[in-house]
This record gives structure tokens, C-alpha cells and sequence, in this order.
């Protein structure tokens, strides 16, 4: 009988160790390697982005893209932990936002903003993925960082099928 319940809490453990490696977040820290002042270019015209830093469960970003005409686009972006109602674990970590058309400030979307959930996340690296396929065609994000190099992959699906990707690369200019 000592046999069995060895073993039994023996798998016990090894099963919460398989949780306790998995990569999904613990805390809005991990994305703490985003925050700062990124510049770049996509598309032919200027981009950059301001994250602050991770506090009080949540970063806020936010995006603009802009050619010689002037701004073509704006967005307002989060980061936000959503801690489970009965514990002080992590429920997810969302990464919301909405587009704004530079020009009128109207939003582009609807009055939901775009939503997507931290599935994977390393030191350097986290990936979203789109919490409803209604929101829009984009069905990932990834963030890499590489010393002072920010690099977001997005990739998604046109309304006929067909799979599109693209890679925003931002230097830092400031933490």
C-alpha cells in the first residue's frame, strides 16, 4: 500500500511540475522586456511605439505610423493580468488594443478592442494569440526582443483564405 501511494504522489508531482515549466505567464513582469521607446519603418513609412513599464497588473502602449503626408495611424494599446477572482494566481494576460485613424480619430473597429492572449512567454519572447477570429484576419502576434531590436511578427488570414505575415523591427531608443 506504501508503494502505491509513493507512486501516487510521486505522479502527483511530476504532473504539477509539467505545469510549474509551462510557459505561459505568471505575472505581467515577464513582458517587462517590451517597455521602452521603439522606432522603425513598415510599409514604406515611419513606426513607433511606447510601452511602460509593467505595474499594477498591467503595461500601456501605445503606436503611430506616419509618412512624409503626415500620421496614417494611431493605436492605444494594453497589457493587462487578469488575476483569477479566488486566487492570487494568474488567471491570463491580455494584450488589448484599438486602432485610431490619425486624421479623424475615429476608431477603425468596433467599440471592443482588439484582444488577444499570452500563450507562450521566455525572456525575451511572448506570443498572442486572437482570443475570437470575428475581431479581425490577424490570428497571432509575437514579440521578440534581441539586445535593442523589438521585433513583432504578425501573421493572419484574409477573408479568402490566403495567409499573410509580417514583421514590424523597432531599435530602442530609450528604456
Amino acid at each position: 500500500m506504501q508503494i502505491i501511494h509513493r507512486l501516487a504522489v510521486l505522479s502527483l508531482l511530476a504532473f504539477t511540475a509539467s505545469f510549474a515549466s509551462a510557459k505561459y505567464p505568471s505575472s505581467i513582469d515577464q513582458l517587462g522586456f517590451i517597455a521602452g521607446t521603439w522606432r522603425g519603418e513598415l510599409f514604406g513609412e515611419k513606426i513607433e511605439e511606447h510601452w511602460s513599464q509593467p505595474e499594477a497588473y498591467h503595461m500601456v502602449g501605445v503606436f503611430r505610423m506616419w509618412n512624409t503626408q503626415g500620421p496614417s495611424l494611431y493605436e492605444l494599446c494594453e497589457f493587462v493580468e487578469t488575476p483569477s477572482p479566488d486566487t492570487a494566481d494568474v488567471q491570463e494576460i491580455l494584450l488589448r488594443f484599438k486602432h485610431i485613424n490619425a486624421i479623424t480619430l475615429d476608431q477603425w473597429e468596433t467599440d471592443k478592442p482588439l484582444e488577444f492572449r499570452c500563450t507562450d512567454v521566455t525572456d525575451q519572447r511572448a506570443v498572442f494569440t486572437a482570443t475570437s477570429k470575428e475581431q479581425r484576419a490577424v490570428t497571432e502576434m509575437i514579440y521578440h526582443r534581441d539586445e535593442d531590436v523589438l521585433r513583432v511578427m504578425v501573421k493572419g488570414e484574409h477573408d479568402n483564405g490566403e495567409a499573410f505575415e509580417f514583421t514590424a523591427e523597432f531599435e530602442l531608443q530609450q528604456d
